[in-house]
């Protein structure tokens, strides 16, 4: 609805860039209710950036390479997350710098959300729907 109203190029930076900050802060919180809040948050987001982006792809890519170019970012989504659980899990409960593992791992994912969000800024051009 609200990349209906405004432009999709900011919405999906806006997005990114509040899953990185929510991501971050998870890292840092010990308690159960700022969890939820913050779980809460980056969901919004998380959920945000899925159909956004899907949607500037869809106008971006050729009808000729619509399918594979859906495909692809298919498979990269699901490398990243195979990838990610592998390493999340073995580094989990080791600790880097006085920093739990898992936690590292949140702020890890955090930063490289804010530097996509930043990426999309700068080299993302908002396509006319």
């Amino acid at each position: 609805f609200l990349s209906d109203k405004y432009s999709r190029k900011w919405m999906l930076v806006f997005g990114t860039a509040l899953w990185g900050i929510a991501t971050i802060f998870l890292a840092n919180i010990n308690d159960f209710p700022h969890i939820l809040i913050f779980r809460a948050i980056n969901g919004l987001a998380l959920g945000s950036i899925g159909p956004i982006s899907q949607s500037i792809l869809a106008d971006a890519a050729k009808n000729e390479s619509l399918g594979l170019s859906f495909g692809l970012v298919q498979l990269s989504s699901s490398t990243g997350r195979l990838i990610g659980g592998v390493v999340t899990t073995t580094v989990a409960l080791k600790y880097f710098g006085g920093i739990r593992g898992w936690r590292l791992c949140f702020i890890v994912v955090g930063i490289l959300s804010i530097l996509l969000s930043i990426t999309v800024a700068l080299f993302v051009d908002d396509a006319p729907r």
